[in-house]
């Protein structure tokens, strides 16, 4: 399946204020190829959060499959995973909480 098949909807949550960009397939689950199948905009437009997915399980092989971002643009955590399983092919833990991207350091690390 390509993008170009895929139903993409956006709109804003009537409870956070975020803008949603969802791209689904012919079965309603989050999927998109080349690029996240979910991104949340904070009303300000600015980033809160993407996730890569195939049909209906986080993937991405070439960095994070879930990123979330704070007010300030800076990573807070990131999450990885293979075809729905939590894991890093970089060796490094699945899971990460940023305290300060400027710090470089963790809050909570996760390895699995």
């Amino acid at each position: 399946m390509h993008d170009c098949e895929l139903r993409v909807d956006r709109y804003q949550d009537e409870h956070s204020g975020e803008i949603k960009t969802i791209w689904r397939n012919s079965e309603w689950k989050l999927f998109r190829m080349n690029g996240p199948a979910l991104i949340c905009e904070y009303p300000t437009g600015e980033m809160s959060e993407c996730w890569y997915k195939i049909p209906g399980l986080y993937h991405r092989e070439d960095g994070p499959a879930v990123i979330h971002y704070n007010l300030s643009k800076q990573v807070a955590s990131e999450s990885w995973f293979i075809n729905g399983y939590k894991f890093n092919p970089n060796g490094g833990p699945s899971h990460i909480y940023y305290r300060d991207k400027d710090e470089k350091s963790c809050l909570n690390m996760e390895k699995t």
